[in-house]
């Protein structure tokens, strides 16, 4: 579960930040000395507050035991495949059903109530098995002594065999405009960065986002939203995404969800899959508590929103 645990995504925003502020820094020679000497104190802050959650990686581990899930497994997977074209985001089309479908077609899941499919993106592959898998972390990691403890944590081995895979054509594996488009800080990235961080849903690790051969990334396994009692996360990764205009277009873009689309993405849903698993158990209470981190989100990057 560490693994997945929502609080990394404000880690790597973290390293986005501050290797904005580094690489300005580098490439702006000429600028005023006190604005270089902010850019430089703003990115050691940065990485001092990434360090001191690295150092708490045991205490991410306990709250990931203790926290709950917002949705029932099934649910807040079609709740986030609904709401994702909303936010920018791509989604496999999601379906609850009371059997498993064409598994040539779909992945298919036991969940309380029956089955959650999703269906199968053509010749596209989980961005762990791509070949430079460098790409995918950011490259202060390795600068650090707890790569060994924290490096693993962004590229969860892929559960699913490479074979599993196979319309995706062995030769883009290595393809550079894919390889740029799953890259640890590109703009795809961070956007779908940004959808899970509203949703307090579990970190798009490498194995949990695909690449298709036309370069677009898609998300999948939404099944872990965990539930906050409060919004202090969101204002948590506003001071970082605050160092980097990347994130704040990225979350600004997040803010083009309404609350129509929330109630929208929770309705009509038989109430079979509503009965266990997750805090709430209508979706009245779910569309009131997601209403209420909309409202939150689109205070803090109200810009555009």
């Amino acid at each position: 579960m560490i693994y997945e645990h929502p609080a990394l995504t404000r880690l790597v925003f973290g390293f986005v930040a501050a290797d904005e502020l580094t690489n300005h820094k580098e490439s702006n020679p000429m600028s005023i000395e006190f604005s270089l000497y902010a850019e430089k104190r703003a990115a050691e802050s940065l990485m001092q507050s990434v360090r001191a959650d690295l150092a708490n990686i045991d205490r991410l581990k306990m709250e990931a035991y203790l926290e709950r899930f917002a949705l029932p497994r099934g649910i807040s997977e079609l709740f986030a495949y609904r709401l994702a074209a909303a936010g920018g985001v791509r989604v496999p089309r999601v379906e609850l059903t009371q059997e498993p479908l064409n598994p040539s077609d779909w992945f298919s899941k036991e969940v309380p109530g029956g089955w959650c499919n999703s269906r199968r993106v053509p010749q596209a592959l989980p961005i762990y098995h791509l070949a430079n898998q460098d790409v995918m972390l950011p490259p202060a990691i390795k600068k650090m002594d707890n790569e060994l403890r924290f490096g693993p944590l962004l590229g969860k081995t892929c559960p699913v065999d490479r074979a599993e895979y196979a319309d995706f054509p062995e030769q883009m594996e290595s393809d550079a405009r894919l390889l740029s488009a799953a890259a640890w800080n590109s703009d795809q990235r961070l956007l779908g960065h940004a959808f899970r961080a509203f949703l307090y849903a579990s970190y798009a690790h490498s194995s949990n986002c695909l690449a298709d051969v036309k370069g677009q990334l898609w998300l999948i396994d939404h099944e872990k939203i965990m539930h906050q009692k409060t919004t202090d996360d969101i204002i948590a990764l506003h001071t970082v995404a605050n160092h980097s205009e990347r994130i704040l277009r990225a979350c600004q873009r997040v803010c083009e969800i309404t609350e129509d689309h929330i109630e929208a993405s929770l309705s009509g849903i038989p109430w079979h899959f509503w009965r266990a698993g997750g805090v709430f158990n209508h979706e009245n209470d779910a569309a009131k508590y997601f209403k209420q981190r909309l409202a939150t989100w689109k205070i803090v990057f109200r810009k555009n929103c």
